[in-house]
């Protein structure tokens, strides 16, 4: 009892409800890539991360989508048109660097995503480069509180090899201490279809080259989506990189509709004319509102005008909508996990802002994705009649390793890890004896019974969920403790999703 000097009422609070674990996060994603602006208030961006809770917020800090730009040349021998005019095909090629950052953050918040963090590696005017990134990777080495890493900028590199050093450092990083963390990966060239014929098949190639390390702390997906992120109405003329092909283009088009040898015609022949020369004096409407409003008034006259020039905006919106998918699988793990935990399996979940997949997958194409020939497993993305996009698979990348096969298996553990050892910091330095270890032991089991109950562990009873080890003799020896090591031991029975529904008919014989 204290020592009482002067008269008085005194309380003393007597606890009766034992030190408790915090589920520790597991929702949360930090962005790794390429931005408009790198300031803010005259503070830098670069590589620092910031946390974001909308679209909005981000536009504030980091600007909006890039400026790219496409080169109209006509089809040569084994190519496919884009766009055609009097039976002659031209293609859109994109000449600038393909900035995806900002087009998959606005998937991931389309799709259920709520705050992440965000790490810009540079703006619009760099190259997109491994070393770029893999100092954004670095970035969040230290006690950034995110669990879920997605860098869609790496499928935009220029070489494939590139990509697969920077996807396997990201592996490295996400199987350290003390974070954990889990990668949603992206096929580089996705968007093409597979076919074990060709040696140069996306999914063999990304297979054979991402190793064997740590492949349990990360999942891919297949194909890239067809999405809605990108509007006509936001592109413009300003998105061809020579605007005097595009006014030769329009003029030829003018000639064939409205030719000057029609009396009839001739006025409006004028009249288009002269909208087709004020498409260079308007090109440079970016920089400043004048020129950009005057740009979007020739874009729209142009639009209702030209029925060339809007199929190369539409086609132009196709291209620039074809989108790796972890932006928006990310944001149905958070909004899985938000809404039924992270023990349930990320599948069986349409996509919001998602037209369809680039490619048709059928099950025998599937069959081979869940187990490929080098071991590893890739997540289909699949359109089913009725049912919309729905992601069709929720496997890591370990395809042949039994106890880490299922993604919410894998985060769901690192949660617990991260949960309990955060917890358990409360009792550092604390005699490392009996009385400590039944806390310890009275803790983690009553945080396990919590997860049992919500349905995270399976087990008629808990004994058949969980178990909890701790005490000399059974986790630790006399060395141990004289050591200052207090080791806890626990099992836990983690939920397997039904992958496989079979069904036995029998025929009944009357």
């Amino acid at each position: 009892m204290p020592e009482y000097l002067a008269p008085g009422v005194y309380i003393n609070e007597i606890p009766r409800l034992p030190p408790s674990i915090k589920t520790a996060p597991s929702n949360i994603a930090v962005f790794i890539g390429y931005t408009e602006r790198l300031e803010l208030d005259s503070l830098s961006l670069l590589n620092i991360p910031t946390r974001i809770s909308s679209l909005a917020e981000f536009k504030s800090c980091f600007g909006g989508n890039a400026l790219h730009q496409f080169n109209i040349t006509p089809v040569q021998r084994g190519q496919a048109s884009d766009v055609t005019l009097a039976t002659k095909g031209y293609c859109l090629t994109q000449c600038s660097a393909n900035f995806l950052l900002y087009r998959s953050i606005a998937l991931f918040f389309s799709n259920g995503g709520c705050e992440c963090y965000v790490v810009s590696v540079g703006d619009y005017g760099t190259n997109i480069t491994a070393n770029s990134l893999l100092a954004g990777l670095r970035a969040i080495q230290q006690d950034v509180p995110a669990s879920i890493v997605v860098m869609p900028d790496a499928v935009a590199l220029d070489d494939q090899y590139d990509c697969i050093l920077v996807q396997q450092t990201l592996l490295t990083h996400c199987s350290q201490e003390p974070f954990k963390r889990f990668a949603i990966l992206d096929i580089y060239q996705g968007y093409t279809a597979t076919s074990r014929a060709t040696s140069n098949d996306c999914i063999d190639v990304f297979c054979h080259n991402i190793g064997v390390n740590k492949l349990h702390y990360a999942a891919a997906y297949y194909p890239w989506l067809n999405t809605n992120m990108v509007r006509t109405s936001e592109l413009s003329f300003a998105n061809i990189r020579h605007v005097t092909e595009l006014k030769t283009l329009l003029s030829m088009e003018l000639a064939l509709s409205y030719p000057k040898r029609d009396k009839k015609n001739q006025a409006l022949h004028q009249q288009r004319q002269s909208l087709i020369h004020r498409v260079a004096e308007a090109r440079t409407a970016s920089f400043n509102q004048k020129q950009y409003d005057e740009q979007q008034k020739v874009h729209q006259l142009l639009l209702s005008a030209s029925p060339f020039y809007s199929a190369i905006m539409t086609r132009l919106a196709e291209k620039l909508n074809l989108l790796p998918p972890s932006g928006a699988v990310c944001g149905v793990y958070v909004s899985i996990e938000a809404t039924k935990g992270v023990w349930k399996a990320p599948a069986n979940v349409s996509l919001s802002s998602v037209i369809s997949p680039c490619q048709t997958i059928n099950n025998q194409q599937q069959q081979e994705l869940t187990i490929t020939p080098s071991g590893k497993s890739i997540n289909a993305i699949r359109g089913f009649s009725g049912k919309g996009v729905l992601v069709w698979g929720a496997r890591t990348l370990a395809g042949n390793d039994n106890e880490w096969r299922y993604i919410h298996v894998r985060r769901t553990a690192t949660m617990i890890e991260q949960s309990i050892s955060e917890g358990l910091k409360g009792l550092a330095f604390e005699a490392n004896n009996p009385t400590l270890w039944s806390k310890a032991q009275g803790m983690t089991e009553n945080f396990l019974m919590q997860l049992w109950r919500a349905g995270a562990l399976v087990g008629a009873k808990p004994d058949e969920a969980f178990f909890v080890n701790v005490g000399l003799n059974k986790t630790m020896t006399y060395t141990d403790i004289q050591q200052g090591r207090l080791i806890i031991q626990l099992g836990i029975s983690m939920t397997r999703p039904a992958e496989f529904t079979i069904l036995t008919i029998e025929q009944k014989i009357s």
